[in-house]
């Protein structure tokens, strides 16, 4: 490990560099669990000495976490701060200079359960390395992660590692070049596909581009070749470089042509496209795999004389009695060759240098995507026409007599904005600038390092008074919560004033979502070490402390109430599985209740809740985050010991068209028996509650009323035309339905229809979803109305609506949400206008009429399905798809792998059948295969739950006992009885006399 002095004099010199924006490289590493992400964080780190070459790729530090440590993967993101020496080489020749550049660098997680940490870890940087296997390739995950970076507008480097695996599994170089020319192919589709499917959504048109222009190993130098374990790598560059003096020929030459398929002519010593003879290869197998695999080759074989000269060539550093050692098996082989590489090709030299040249420096990086991250400052213009302000200051305006007060409140805000924009654009960090930094998470810490240093001062005391006692009487106290942030404009100091504001805050309204509070501490993180800061400034990432209780898992910080705040981040997976949690020791129930806040706000994945029985309950994503959230409530946040119930999945409910079972209207009456309500359950279109259910972030934004009118009109218009083109897309039927749109149920923005078919109030009484998202606070005047009974339906809207929403959070099958169903509010009928009717009667009875109606359709469940890719050779494919099949998996595709003889299985899995899979897959496998999954989609269960057998050809082909066959109906009697409602099921399926006891004679 590095002494202490050398570490502060590194902490020195990446505090003073921070001012130095364009020296400033904010990245993270993404990839695919197990594709090496940690172990090239390893090698960047011990660049910097803080851990030793030889540690690199064994001891994880980025992994801080015990259970990270314990099963090998990553699980939060972490970051911290190294010093690069770049060589920048004169174009003329001259001598070259030497520049010293600040890497923030990020360790994001690979598995698909933490997801949600790698939005994090991209928003707050300007790039990212993206690390693919050589053998695997291109990975489910990868996919995801390559997605989230683009979704985030940040600039990418390739990293293809374990190019020795791949070297041991193909003896010939060119079948090595040909599966890395695979890789970075599938990588720049993928990124070609992600851009044209974007402008297709944005409803632009698509331009030409080249599918090769993102990862180019010559042009863009952004793609380098690694052994992140063994610490070599190279690029394209290296060897130009290295080639150019042997030749005589010129470096750019060189690094244009040694990638693709160009080759050379060594009697004419000239660079052809085309080969000069049949199965030539290209010069990056002729001049780099070939040079390579020499090396190894030699290695291998012990022939030392031959060894002697390539270290002597090369100009290595490496002691002669290692050179002349004869190696005796293949594994001190290896590590010979791992040395001879690491010191002909180190990798952080390689990948550092590719970071600076080819990512951008937060002053370039927030030219480019600051306006995306904050889309209230996109439209806002320079200047703006006095009459425009008038007008929407009079529109936003409670009443006239506040016209003047809303107009000044406008302008000034208008103005803060505008110089914000400026000031943003720039990366300003000048003591006057503005304010304004992002949390994408809370991090939970062991200590504060101010606290701890005071604690050990008072503990030395106590230990110098009371004797050795005093160490018995220290108590274990609970994590702290410290703000993962990055700066975009301004500086952060401590003690300085903040404002902390939601993701929901509007300026309009600044009492709601935003508290003040003063900046008590400010970190520079260094792994699981942190260095107390005074400032930070823009263009740089920090720790921020004193936000503890005020920020649930992301925040906008702002020295004014003016400030706009960032966009929501884009999450891959949602949490989908839940767990009930109790204290074993009732007494312990308010420490339980603190631990679930706690977590709660360090936790970007996890949802908590507590259902209206009492229960505590938590979502997570995945079995994986399931195990971490238990491990920090009874460690870190609660202390205390807890009673877990198994994993519990959630489903939806929904209905089908069914010709033998048309859809009925129902009819419900108000506790008073004075409103007769009559409704009809239909099944939607699978386009539109798809789309719904895609957009349910932006549509919670555009149907709040806590966002003034502009904010609704840029963010709800666009989400609130696409429904509608969803509409025309699925019918004449439906398009004509959009008028009559009344809301989307449950919570206001889900995948369930309300609409409005009531005689005589569909008019221009009625307010469509449109109007009340364009105007949420506006109501209906019913002074000119001169019909009693629309008078009514106005005054009891509210309860109208709020019945649905009761209905659809909770369905008849099973208590579980509604999925793609439609209620259609046939006709309400008044049979006494002088009797009261309330908006609880209106309610009650909305709710039952739609359980009713739905209960009269063809009724389903909806169940949540993961995407898997298994990687097997031939021999298991027999075992690896029985247990699919076992697990009631769909598999959509069956493929050899190009050049590995292994097969790609892809298939879609119930994550309700998936608890133990990978466990019972590799052992069915003998551990050779292990499954890679991601969320996909919510999928229909084609099985009537309450089918019974009526003909006599039913009959005879099932039987009369299909239940115990129908797993609609178990998934139904299990959630049921776990959630404590009445099942319909026998308690004794057979039972006969048994005369047990003895006859006295």
């Amino acid at each position: 490990l590095v002494s202490n002095q050398t570490m502060n004099s590194a902490i020195h010199k990446i505090i003073s560099n921070q001012e130095e924006t364009k020296n400033v490289r904010n990245i993270c590493i993404l990839a695919h669990i197990d594709h090496g992400k940690t172990t090239l964080a390893d090698q960047l780190i011990s660049s910097n000495r803080i851990i030793s070459t030889h540690l690199a790729g064994k001891v994880r530090y980025m992994d801080s976490r015990e259970d990270e440590q314990d099963k090998g993967i990553t699980m939060k993101s972490s970051a911290i701060s190294l010093l690069h020496p770049y060589i920048q080489r004169d174009p003329q020749n001259g001598p070259p200079s030497l520049d010293e550049y600040s890497i923030n660098l990020i360790d994001s997680p690979g598995h698909v359960d933490f997801s949600m940490e790698v939005s994090s870890a991209a928003r707050l940087t300007d790039g990212a390395i993206v690390v693919v296997d050589a053998v695997e390739g291109v990975s489910t995950q990868t996919r995801s992660v390559l997605y989230q970076a683009y979704k985030e507008n940040i600039e990418l480097t390739l990293v293809v590692n374990k190019i020795d695996k791949l070297m041991h599994l193909k003896s010939d170089p060119m079948e090595c070049f040909m599966q890395i020319e695979r890789i970075i192919s599938q990588t720049n589709v993928l990124m070609s596909n992600y851009y044209t499917k974007d402008m297709v959504d944005q409803g632009k048109e698509i331009e030409d581009i080249d599918s090769e222009n993102f990862f180019q190993p010559s042009k863009k130098g952004n793609v380098v070749f690694s052994c992140a374990y063994d610490g070599w790598g190279f690029r394209v560059h290296d060897f130009a470089r290295i080639f150019s003096k042997v030749f005589g020929m010129k470096e750019e030459i060189l690094t244009q042509t040694l990638w693709g398929r160009f080759y050379y002519n060594a009697k004419k010593k000239a660079i052809k496209t085309k080969p000069n003879k049949e199965n030539q290869p290209p010069m990056f197998v002729t001049f780099i795999l070939k040079n390579i695999y020499d090396v190894y080759n030699v290695v291998i074989e012990n022939e030392i004389e031959k060894l002697k000269k390539m270290v002597i060539a090369l100009k290595l550093e490496i002691s002669p009695k290692l050179v002349a050692r004869k190696t005796e098996d293949e594994k001190s082989s290896y590590e010979k060759f791992a040395l001879i590489m690491r010191e002909w090709l180190p990798l952080e030299r390689s990948v550092l240098d590719t970071v600076v040249e080819c990512l951008p420096s937060p002053l370039d990086a927030q030219r480019n995507r600051i306006l995306q991250l904050i889309p209230e400052l996109h439209e806002l213009q320079e200047k703006e026409n006095e009459e425009k302000d008038t007008t929407q200051t009079t529109a936003v305006a409670p009443s006239t007599s506040e016209d003047e007060h809303a107009k000044k409140f406008l302008v000034e805000m208008r103005n803060y904005r505008r110089e914000l924009k400026r000031q943003l654009l720039k990366c300003d960090h000048s003591d006057d600038t503005h304010t304004l930094a992002f949390i994408s998470k809370m991090l939970a810490v062991d200590y504060l390092p101010s606290v701890f240093e005071a604690k050990e001062r008072f503990k030395k005391n106590q230990t110098e008074e009371n004797g050795d006692d005093a160490e018995d009487e220290s108590v274990q106290e609970k994590d702290h919560l410290i703000g993962f942030a990055r700066v975009f404009s301004g500086k952060l100091r401590v003690g300085q004033e903040i404002h902390v504001l939601g993701p929901r805050y509007n300026p309009h309204k600044p009492d709601q979502y935003r508290d003040v509070t003063t900046i008590t501490s400010l970190y520079l993180m260094m792994g699981k070490d942190l260095i107390p800061v005074q400032e930070v400034p823009a263009g740089n990432l920090c720790g921020v402390g004193g936000l503890e209780k005020l920020v649930l898992k992301t925040a906008t910080l702002s020295s004014s109430a003016f400030a706009p705040i960032f966009s929501a981040m884009y999450f891959q997976a949602h949490p989908i599985i839940k767990i009930a949690i109790e204290p074993q020791n009732v007494l312990d129930t308010p420490k339980l209740a603190e631990g679930l806040q706690l977590l709660n706000r360090a936790d970007p994945s996890v949802l908590v809740f507590t259902q209206h029985t009492g229960e505590h309950v938590i979502m997570t994503a995945g079995e994986v985050h399931a195990e971490r959230c238990i491990r920090d409530l009874k460690e870190k946040f609660a202390q205390i010991p807890l009673v877990v119930s198994p994993p519990l999945v959630s489903f939806r409910e929904t209905i089908v068209e069914d010709e033998n079972n048309p859809t009925k209207d129902r009819v419900a009456y108000t506790a008073n028996r004075q409103c007769k309500i009559t409704v009809r359950a239909i099944s939607v279109p699978q386009n539109i509650s798809t789309f719904i259910s895609n957009n349910e972030v932006a549509l919670e934004k555009a149907v709040a009323e806590d966002f003034d009118l502009d904010i609704a009109e840029r963010q709800g218009l666009p989400v609130l035309h696409k429904l509608k083109e969803e509409f025309e897309k699925a019918g004449p039927k439906w398009a004509k339905e959009w008028d009559n749109l009344w809301s989307l149920g449950p919570r206001f923005f889900g995948p369930n229809l309300f609409l409005n078919h009531i005689p005589n109030y569909e008019n221009a009484h009625f307010r469509s979803i449109s109007e009340r998202m364009i105007h949420p606070s506006a109501r209906v005047n019913t002074q000119n109305i001169q019909d009693e009974s629309v008078k009514k339906l106005i005054h009891l809207d509210g309860g109208f609506v709020g019945g649905f929403q009761l209905a659809t959070k909770e369905g008849p099958l099973c208590a579980e949400p509604m999925f793609g169903v439609c209620f259609a509010i046939k006709n309400v009928e008044f049979l006494d206008m002088d009797t009261e009717i309330t908006s609880g009667q209106v309610i009650s009875a909305v709710a039952q009429a739609c359980k009713r109606a739905f209960n009269s359709s063809a009724r389903r469940l909806v169940e949540a399905k993961y995407y898997c890719e298994l990687v097997v050779s031939q021999e298991y494919i027999g075992p690896a798809c029985t247990v699919l099949k076992q697990r009631r998996a769909n598999i959509l595709e069956q493929d050899i792998e190009e050049g590995t003889g292994q097969f790609i299985i892809k298939c879609h899995l119930p994550i309700v059948e998936s608890f133990g899979f990978s466990d019972e897959l590799r052992n069915a496998t003998s551990g050779e295969c292990t499954p890679n999954i991601v969320f996909s989609h919510w999928e229909i269960l084609d099985v009537d739950p309450y089918k019974k057998m009526i003909t006599m050809d039913e009959l005879e082909e099932f039987g009369d006992v299909e239940d115990k066959d129908n797993i609609a109906l178990q998934y139904i009697n299990n959630i049921r009885k776990r959630k404590g409602l009445m099942v319909e099921e026998l308690l004794v399926d057979e039972g006969e006399k048994n005369r047990n006891l003895s006859k006295k004679k």
